[in-house]
């Protein structure tokens, strides 16, 4: 039986109140279908470019986004078909989500997420040899469990998973999460699959329901403390107390982001606006580099002064974006969301 230890800290409980904060905020948004629509695209490409990143793959996130549109690029075959094979995974998950969690369901998803990338008779087949996580000296860190144990150890976290409804939803995917990764069932595509299940409880259990949150983006942002804090549980003889604290920080500062987003698009009951993807890029500009000037934005874009002054003149009168100067000394900066 499995039966995970852990603690609910008063950390855990003050970042879960600002999550439901921000998701009925969000939830209770009346976003437009073009503006959803391009929300869910942008959440599934940093999801795919993040989790694919986390296994050392080097693709730039304009790359990913030219695969998620079909559109070829010149790459290593491997990172190209791991990066095509995580969204069409993710996208049966996003089908598929309401469906239970089974092994049969595990063993199909590893040959969509290895398809092409290991040995046709690993594909949906879980590890034949001993695995190991070693550091980038090639030093063993970690032993995963034996095959011989490996399909009853994913029998009893399955039993765990479906055996109570009622469970918090955070909990449930940062315990899945990390058992799953630790048991290590397969060859390879073990890390991706941990993310997507983890993923998919998520989305079984409505945490998000318009489907715009990108948690692996913040594991990706900080790999190292992400394994820091996998192999931290290892230590504490399987405490999930601060793992689970971490997962729930990572979703908070995802969907704080998500909000900010919506924010500045200024998407509520009352107004909205559809941006070009060039003003969306100016955006993101400005969401991470804060004040600059119109050289520094014509550079980021590629675009001249003129177009700059197109592309921000609309989001200045929105009050998306604030001003500060005159003439050449003229800085923009985004107006920061009352939260």
């Amino acid at each position: 039986m499995f039966n995970p230890k852990y603690r609910i800290t008063e950390y855990f409980l003050s970042l879960t109140e600002k999550i439901v904060q921000l998701q009925s905020r969000i939830n209770d948004s009346n976003i437009q279908f073009a503006v959803l629509n391009k929300l869910q695209k942008q959440a599934m490409s940093l999801t795919v470019k993040s989790s694919t990143t986390i296994e050392g793959n080097s693709l730039s996130m304009e790359q990913v986004q030219a695969l998620a549109e079909k559109r070829e690029i010149t790459a290593e075959f491997s990172q190209k078909q791991e990066v095509i094979n995580y969204f069409s995974a993710l996208d049966w998950v996003l089908k598929n989500h309401d469906n239970q969690i089974t092994e049969e369901r595990i063993l199909f998803l590893h040959r969509i997420i290895c398809n092409k990338l290991i040995r046709e008779e690993a594909l949906g087949e879980y590890k034949k040899k001993q695995n190991y996580i070693v550091n980038e000296k090639n030093i063993i860190t970690y032993t995963p469990p034996s095959p011989e144990e490996t399909r009853e150890m994913i029998s009893k976290l399955l039993i765990w998973l479906n055996a109570d409804a009622s469970r918090n939803p955070i909990i449930e995917s940062a315990i899945f999460h990390h058992w799953f990764v630790s048991i290590h069932p397969f060859s390879d595509g073990n890390g991706r699959m941990a993310r997507l299940l983890s993923q998919w409880i998520l989305y079984k259990n409505e945490f998000d329901a318009k489907h715009i949150y990108y948690l692996d983006n913040f594991y990706s942002s900080d790999r190292d403390r992400y394994y820091q804090k996998i192999t931290q549980t290892r230590e504490l003889d399987y405490d999930f107390t601060y793992w689970i604290d971490y997962v729930a920080e990572g979703l908070f500062v995802t969907i704080k982001e998500v909000y900010d987003k919506l924010q500045e698009l200024r998407i509520n009951t009352e107004t909205a606006i559809i941006l070009s993807d060039k003003q969306q890029q100016l955006l993101e500009v400005l969401r991470y580099q804060g004040r600059v000037d119109t050289t520094y934005l014509q550079k980021s874009l590629n675009v001249n002064r003129s177009r700059i002054n197109q592309l921000i003149t609309p989001l200045i009168e929105a009050g998306i974006v604030e001003v500060e100067g005159k003439a050449r000394a003229t800085k923009y900066f985004l107006k920061k969301s009352k939260t």
